[in-house]
């Protein structure tokens, strides 16, 4: 079943790999390197390279950093977009609906969007990663509103990044 996202990655330990292997088991994949390194041919990226990504699932599972407990999986950047304010002693603020109970509630970006726990292996890395493309995201949104984003290839970059994050991180 892993043979495929193996295939595909190449020994770059993209997360979907680093998911598979995690959900085959580490140690399971271990114990088949030679199987698996044989079966995927002249698409493996070698014992070592095999046996790499089975240390880095190891990292990415490890439970020796707290997890990151609110995770947006809608990018703040994105959410304060949509907020108004509503009253001025709140400052910019956008409606809460929580789909569980039907309620909602006014709040700020940070407050929405976000799902408790949702990243469970290496959340920190992840958050980091989420980051990176968050701080470059208003940049890319004014370009492109204004139509020059596409003579900037580092901008194109960002939106794809967030394109990208936004479709794995989706719940």
């Amino acid at each position: 079943m892993i043979l495929p996202w193996l295939a595909a990655d190449r020994g770059l330990a993209r997360a979907g790999t680093l998911l598979q292997i995690l959900g085959a088991g580490p140690d399971y994949v271990q114990q088949r390197l030679a199987g698996i390194h044989e079966a995927l041919g002249a698409d493996s990226p070698g014992m070592a390279g095999l046996a790499e990504l089975v240390v880095k699932t190891r990292a990415a599972g490890s439970d020796t950093l707290p997890p990151v407990p609110r995770q947006h999986v809608i990018s703040e950047t994105i959410l304060r977009r949509f907020t108004e304010v509503v009253d001025p002693r709140a400052g910019r603020q956008l409606r809460r609906c929580d789909v569980v109970t039907g309620k909602t509630r006014l709040m700020g970006a940070g407050g929405v969007g976000y799902v408790t726990n949702f990243v469970r292996v290496d959340s920190v890395a992840t958050e980091l990663v989420w980051k990176r493309v968050e701080d470059s995201l208003p940049e890319a949104i004014t370009a492109a509103e204004s139509g020059t984003v596409l003579t900037d290839t580092r901008l194109v970059g960002i939106l794809r990044d967030a394109i990208g994050l936004h479709h794995v991180r989706h719940p």
